[in-house]
């Protein structure tokens, strides 16, 4: 998920950018040991990154031949739905999930070895190492794959749907091709055009993410120090702090979020604050192209008034809209702008779960509700 942040343009008639219409970029390669130091999305631990990464190194056969695999480290609450479908959905799979299989507990290269023989992608919690689905694909077939702003030259479609799952969202990859060579995407390589090629013999070890001799430890001596470590960090979020900056200034924005979008949307922001003489909040969210909305909200409503703002491709970037963004300041919720062009894709959207549901937070934002602090969790 992405949010705000940029560079400067307040001309509301702007042409739309066309970066998404150019031919996806060669990311480059970044060979590292097993043990570096990743930078991870918030709701992956580097603990179960590294057992994960580990694994995937170690458990290389089934049956005397090598097979690739794709294991795929999604934040708590991720919507399996956003991030793709099941190859298939029979008893051996389903059984599979059920029985909880944990990276963190216990023993399980016989289950990753039994794992081998099937194609798709496994998803991982990647806050505690439990599967959450296997043998899932990832991105549409033939004529449906959406475009790439990436693409990992010399490999195919596991390698670049996996890459590409890092640019839409906070998830990590590890792609272990079927000659044993290991790839890692984060969405923070990804952003900068690169990706870790992983080569155990490469001793680069910028930290021992769990204390010293992590590398030489069997994995449930691993298991053990690295349960120790999360269950130290289940903690209050911690406090965010403010910056303050003008209107005009250069923010670090996401792969997908184009700065003459976001300075058009914050603009307006700014300018439209009233309706009807009366003041009030808003939220827009920014999105990459093709993300799908199950995966950051859901409608609080979704009437014909709602489906026919969309319906009309209300944008940014074309004409004077500042009268439907008026009428927009009467209704509650989120409303989510296709970044990379400016056009609204959706409105009046719940964010985040109500009530007890709502997921654990590493950051708040002091002396201010829901409306911020939800915002706030969208980026983390």
């Amino acid at each position: 998920m992405s949010s705000l942040s940029a560079a400067l343009i307040t001309d509301n008639n702007a042409p739309a950018p066309d970066s998404l219409a150019r031919t996806p970029h060669a990311i480059e390669k970044v060979t590292v040991g097993l043990d570096f130091e990743a930078e991870l999305p918030d709701g992956i631990e580097p603990e179960v990154f590294h057992i994960v990464l580990g694994a995937a190194d170690r458990v290389r056969t089934n049956e005397g031949e090598p097979h690739g695999t794709v294991y795929v480290l999604i934040p708590p609450h991720t919507d399996l739905a956003a991030v793709g479908y099941p190859l298939d959905d029979g008893g051996m799979t389903r059984g599979f999930v059920d029985d909880d299989v944990c990276f963190m507990e216990g023993d399980v290269d016989k289950e990753l070895t039994d794992l081998l023989a099937f194609d798709g992608a496994h998803f991982i919690d990647g806050s505690v190492g439990t599967f959450l689905a296997i043998r899932y694909q990832i991105e549409p077939a033939g004529d449906n794959i959406p475009p790439r702003a990436w693409r990992l030259d010399g490999h195919g479609t596991k390698h670049n749907s996996s890459l590409r799952m890092t640019e839409v969202g906070p998830y990590v990859v590890v792609v272990r091709s079927d000659d044993g060579h290991l790839t890692v995407f984060t969405p923070a390589m990804t952003a900068r055009g690169q990706c870790y090629r992983i080569d155990p013999d490469v001793g680069t070890r910028t930290r021992k993410p769990v204390g010293e001799g992590w590398a030489g430890k069997s994995a449930l001596e691993q298991q053990r120090v690295a349960a120790v470590r999360i269950a130290a960090r289940a903690a209050p979020p911690q406090a965010i702090e403010k910056v303050t900056v003008k209107l005009g200034f250069e923010a670090e924005l996401p792969n997908g979020i184009e700065p003459d979008v976001f300075h058009t949307v914050l603009g307006a922001a700014d300018r439209v604050r009233t309706n009807e003489g009366e003041p009030h909040g808003t939220v827009y969210a920014l999105i990459p192209p093709h993300t799908d909305l199950a995966a950051v909200g859901y409608p609080l409503i979704t009437n014909g008034a709602t489906r026919g703002f969309i319906a009309d491709n209300v944008c940014f970037m074309r004409g004077d809209i500042d009268k439907k963004l008026m009428d927009l300041l009467a209704f509650d919720g989120a409303h989510f702008i296709d970044g990379s062009v400016g056009t609204f894709l959706a409105i009046r959207y719940q964010i985040e779960p109500a009530g007890d549901n709502i997921p654990p937070r590493a950051w708040r934002l002091d002396g201010h509700g829901t409306k911020h602090n939800s915002s706030l969790r969208m980026t983390e």
